[in-house]
């Protein structure tokens, strides 16, 4: 069974996720730190090692990685991750992102550990992500 692009109502939006690096600007190794960011951002070495470990792609214009991505196999088709950068959208993000994050992502391990029902995890989000976004 091949993997399919989600489907549209009125346009197809697919949700970016992006990766980022910063240095902070009060940093006691800021040369040291710039040397990593360049290194992890822009090295085919590190551009490699994270294809290869299916962490994400990486953002550097060398198709031969994307051909290695292309061949990892589970799962059978990842040429729909390309396929959806044409209708890319970046998702939705408040102030308070982090804390909606660590709500949702708390209630699903509780739900996963079979300590509370995938309802009632469903109910407290929705109680709990309404009191964070007033």
């Amino acid at each position: 069974m091949g993997h399919r692009l989600e489907p549209g109502n009125t346009q197809k939006a697919h949700a970016f996720f992006a990766n980022s690096v910063a240095i902070s600007a009060t940093s006691k190794n800021q040369e040291a730190a710039w040397k990593w960011a360049n290194f992890f951002t822009s090295s085919s070495e590190a551009a490699k090692l994270r294809v290869a470990a299916s962490w994400e792609l990486p953002a550097v214009n060398d198709q031969s990685l994307f051909d290695a991505y292309l061949q990892q196999n589970p799962p059978a088709s990842r040429k729909v991750v390309l396929d959806a950068l044409a209708t890319a959208v970046t998702p939705p993000v408040t102030d308070k992102q982090s804390q909606l994050q660590d709500t949702i992502g708390a209630l699903l391990d509780q739900a996963k550990a079979g300590t509370i029902t995938p309802q009632q995890a469903l109910d407290q989000a929705k109680t709990q992500v309404e009191a964070l976004v007033k």
